[in-house]
C-alpha cells in the first residue's frame, strides 16, 4: 500500500503451518497476472555496485595489501548481505522497513539446528552438509570481520555485523533470493523480490515462477492454477528435492513428487573419495549413478551393476537407527512442542527412508531401470 504497486492481488496473512503466506484478494484464473513489483523495490547488485555508498566504503578498505582470499569473498552475495544488514539496522529508517519487519527472526535450516536437533537427522547426508555450511559461513565471517568490518565500524557496527546477524542474512539470502534476468548485461542476477517472496511453495508443472517485464521494468507473477478469493496462493520454487528445501529454505514438503535422496557413493577407483548424487524412485536414475554401478561391476564381474546399487541402498537404509513406524510415533510426540526444527528433522529422515524403500522395491521388480 505504501509503495502503490502497479498490481497487487495478494494479502499477507498469518497462516497456520506456514508462519506467514499470501491469499488472493479476488478470484484468480490460471495464467492471470496477479502481482507486479517495480524495479525500485527490488534489491539486487545495483544496490551495491559502482557509485553506491557501500561500494565506495569497500573501495576505501580493500586495496592491494588486502589478502586475495578476502577480495575474492566480495562478490554480489556477500555485498548484498552487507547491504541487508545495514538497511535492517539503519538508524535513519530503511526504504524497505516494512519488508524487514515481516522477515522471520530465525530459520529452520539444519545450519541453525542444535546438536540435539541434528541427532534427529542421524544417518542423513544433511548432517555433514549442514556442518560444512556452518563452518564455511564462520570462516567467511571471520575473514570479513578481521579485514573489512573492523576497518570501519561506523559502516559496519558490531551490533549489526555480529556472527548471528551474518548467519541470519545468509539464511535470508538462501531462502529468498531469486536469480532474475533483468537485462543487466550479466544474465540472471540475485534479487530480493519483496512481497513476491512471501508466496509459499507447492510443486507445479509451471517452472517459470517469476518473470521480469522489460517494458514496465517490474517483476511479475502469473497464477499457475485457479485460486478462489481468500484462499492461499502457492507457486513452485523450482521443483526441488526435500534435501534442498530443508537445507536452503527451511521446510520439508509432504508428498514431494520431485523428492530424492542425496547419497554418497565411494569412488570406484578405491582412492577413498566419495561422490554424492540424488537418487529417487519417481524419476530415472541419474546417469552418474548408472556409471558408478557399471564401474563397480567392472571391478567385480561377479556382481551385476544393479546389485551393486542395491547393496549401497540397503547399506544406507540400515544406517538409520529408527524405523519409519518409530518415526511416525516420534513425529506425534514432537509436533505438539511447536519446535519446527524437530518436526522437519523427523519428517526428513522418514522421507529419506521411504525413498530408499521405494527405490529398492522398484529396482528389485524392474520397474526402475538401472544399468544392466
Amino acid at each position: 500500500q505504501k509503495h502503490e504497486l502497479p498490481l497487487n492481488l495478494l494479502k499477507i496473512e498469518s497462516i497456520p503451518g506456514f508462519r506467514m503466506g499470501t491469499t488472493a484478494t479476488e478470484n484468480l484464473k490460471e495464467g492471470q497476472l496477479y502481482i507486479s513489483v517495480p524495479e525500485k523495490l527490488l534489491i539486487g547488485p545495483e544496490r551495491v555496485g559502482p557509485g553506491t555508498k557501500l561500494h565506495k566504503k569497500l573501495s576505501a578498505i580493500v586495496n592491494s595489501s588486502t589478502p586475495q582470499e578476502v577480495a575474492r569473498l566480495l562478490d554480489d552475495r556477500t555485498k548484498l548481505l552487507m547491504f541487508v544488514l545495514r538497511e535492517k539496522h539503519s538508524t535513519k529508517g530503511s526504504f524497505w522497513k516494512e519488508y524487514w519487519d515481516v522477515m522471520p527472526a530465525t530459520f529452520s535450516s539444519p545450519t541453525f539446528f542444535s546438536e540435539d536437533e541434528l541427532k534427529e537427522l542421524q544417518a542423513s547426508e544433511l548432517v555433514p552438509a549442514a556442518r560444512r555450511e556452518r563452518q564455511k559461513l564462520r570462516q567467511e565471517y571471520d575473514l570479513l570481520r578481521a579485514h573489512v568490518f573492523s576497518a570501519d565500524r561506523k559502516t559496519f557496527p558490531k551490533r549489526a555485523f555480529s556472527l548471528s546477524e551474518w548467519r541470519w542474512a545468509s539464511a535470508l539470502y538462501d531462502s529468498r533470493v531469486i536469480q532474475l534476468n533483468r537485462n543487466t548485461g550479466r544474465g540472471n542476477t540475485p534479487t530480493f523480490t519483496p512481497l513476491i517472496d512471501m508466496v509459499n511453495c507447492i510443486e507445479s508443472h509451471d517452472r517459470s515462477f517469476i518473470a521480469f517485464n522489460f517494458e514496465t521494468r517490474a517483476a511479475e507473477m502469473r497464477a499457475d492454477r485457479d485460486t478462489p478469493k481468500g484462499v492461499q496462493v502457492f507457486e513452485t520454487y523450482g521443483n526441488k528435492s526435500n534435501y534442498e528445501y530443508l537445507l536452503y529454505n527451511g521446510f520439508v514438503m509432504d508428498d514431494n513428487p520431485n523428492d530424492c535422496l542425496y547419497l554418497s557413493f565411494p569412488n570406484p577407483k578405491g582412492d577413498g573419495r566419495e561422490m554424492s548424487f540424488c537418487v529417487g524412485s519417481a524419476q530415472a536414475l541419474p546417469k552418474q549413478v548408472k556409471y558408478w554401478a557399471r564401474a563397480m561391476s567392472d571391478r567385480d564381474l561377479r556382481v551385476a551393476p544393479t546389485e551393486h546399487l542395491l547393496r549401497r541402498l540397503r547399506e544406507k537404509l540400515a544406517q538409520y537407527p529408527t524405523s519409519i513406524e518409530e518415526d511416525r510415533q516420534r513425529l506425534s510426540e514432537v509436533q505438539p512442542l511447536g519446535n519446527d526444527n524437530l518436526v522437519f528433522a523427523v519428517k526428513m529422515r522418514m522421507h529419506e527412508k521411504q525413498t530408499l524403500r521405494s527405490t529398492i522395491a522398484k529396482l528389485e521388480d524392474g520397474t526402475l531401470a538401472c544399468c544392466d
